[in-house]
């Protein structure tokens, strides 16, 4: 076992995402979520950009680890 506390959470958080979730429904809970926040658009092949359309699990993941700060949750 790790010594980071936070280890499990996140383990047992990727395998509910994995389990029920694939990279279209993620990104409707990033759209959901975030829906009166920036940061929700991707750059396209093509170089134009919209909202996103699909997300792996991992990213999903991470995107709620960024910008995690006392400032931004108050």
């Amino acid at each position: 076992m790790s010594g980071f506390s936070w280890l499990p959470f996140f383990e047992e958080m990727l395998n509910v995402i994995c389990t029920n979730h694939d990279k279209d429904s993620l990104c409707r809970v990033i759209h959901d979520i975030f829906k009166d926040a920036g940061g929700r658009n991707d750059k396209f092949e093509d170089g134009t950009e919209g909202l996103l359309k699909e997300i792996d699990p991992l990213t999903f993941i991470a995107y709620f680890n960024r910008n995690n700060t006392l400032e931004a949750i108050s």
